[in-house]
């Protein structure tokens, strides 16, 4: 078993297919596991290149950032032929809590693309109505409290609101990475014929935002581009 897990395309390229790479050695019967979050076309060439060596690749990013990692509580979300993933399940049940079958090669990176968007747009907007509302002077904690009480209530709001609140932005998921996954998503779309015009909104903000220089904050940081154009900060 070979386990593998970089920052992009071209990472994951160079260390499969590259000088030295892992084409160069894997062994008949042998598997590539790839928890890397790249292009799911990417990842199923890969695969193709792999299997022509007699040997099996998953495809199996995961969520739960640096405190699921530290508590051994990652979720994998697996994508490849569902006989290897039997195969490797003492592997997974090693690096993580739970462990999501996605489908044929890709399709684990299909389905982590599509959460990563879903939680960019979730904290996007409500890194813009916080930064509305307290210009429009609203205490953000009593905000907090409202959105609880109601159907807009979310988990990823809950857990990252009392980072912003204390202006802590050390990075848990970078905000770059964020937006080369939401680049990625859009790939993805676009490749099935698939506009998405929300995503593509979402990553110009987050895009702004790396610009001005958040690229290493956490995700959350987003906030911080939506604070300067206000001329406030969201913090208890």
């Amino acid at each position: 078993m070979i386990f593998t897990i970089v920052s992009d395309n071209a990472a994951v390229e160079e260390v499969v297919a590259g000088k030295d790479g892992v084409l160069e050695t894997i062994r008949p019967g042998a598997v590539l596991i790839d928890s890397s979050t790249i292009s799911p076309v990417v990842s199923r060439k890969l695969a193709c290149h792999i299997a022509g060596k007699g040997a099996r690749m998953l495809d199996a990013p995961v969520t739960g950032s640096k405190h699921g990692a530290e508590k051994g509580e990652l979720t994998f979300m697996i994508g490849g032929e569902r006989e290897v993933l039997d195969r490797m399940m003492d592997v997974f049940k090693v690096l993580g809590k739970k462990h999501i079958y996605c489908g044929e090669n890709g399709k684990g990176l299909a389905a982590k693309l599509s959460m990563n968007a879903i939680l960019a747009t979730t904290v996007a907007i409500f890194a813009e109505g916080f930064v509305a509302a307290t210009k429009a002077g609203v205490n953000p904690q009593v905000l907090l409290e409202i959105m609880q009480a109601s159907l807009a209530r979310s988990a990823i709001v809950d857990f990252k609101a009392p980072f912003v609140f204390r202006g802590d932005f050390v990075p848990y998921f970078p905000l770059q990475l964020m937006h080369k996954d939401l680049e990625l998503a859009m790939e993805a779309g676009y490749a099935q014929n698939f506009p998405m015009p929300v995503t593509a909104a979402v990553k110009e903000v987050f895009g702004a935002a790396r610009a001005q220089g958040k690229g290493d904050l956490d995700y959350v940081g987003v906030i911080a581009y939506f604070e300067e154009i206000a001329g406030v900060k969201v913090r208890a």
